[in-house]
């Protein structure tokens, strides 16, 4: 018996459509302008850095939920993914617009933020809190 393919992506080479190279080439570039290597992408989504060389470059197709995660760690809407902001569905672009406006810290919290489990964001959005406070009280009154 020869090798089992056992993964829900097909084990074979699959022909992607210009729509998906498109999706692979933008993420590839929204990865770049945040400045991140594939393997800090990768480890913020959960993925394997070969595993995203592959989604980038077109070989294998983009799973909805890779796509949504990655998304989220770019600080993106998902729409932008699929094209420039003047293809984005109407209100989305200047969201898009004002997640990348953001400070790189913000962006950086943010994306380490989304592949917290929710009790781990209770404990974190805790201790911001704590500290926010901590801040208040040392700042002089003006």
């Amino acid at each position: 018996m020869g090798n089992l393919c056992l993964r829900l992506a097909p084990c074979w080479p699959v022909a992607l459509t210009d729509f998906e190279r498109s999706v692979s080439r933008r993420l590839r570039d929204l990865r770049r302008k945040a400045g991140w290597t594939q393997e800090e992408l990768a480890d913020r989504i959960g993925i394997e850095p070969a595993t995203l060389s592959r989604y980038e470059n077109a070989r294998v197709p983009l799973p909805i939920d890779v796509l949504a995660r990655a998304a989220a760690a770019l600080s993106v809407a998902p729409g932008a993914l699929f094209g420039s902001d003047k293809d984005l569905p109407r209100g989305a672009a200047p969201r898009a617009r004002a997640r990348a406006a953001r400070p790189p810290e913000e962006r950086a919290l943010l994306a380490a933020w989304a592949p917290l489990a929710p009790r781990d964001r209770g404990t974190v959005l805790a201790l911001c809190q704590q500290l926010a406070r901590r801040s208040r009280r040392r700042r002089p009154a003006r």
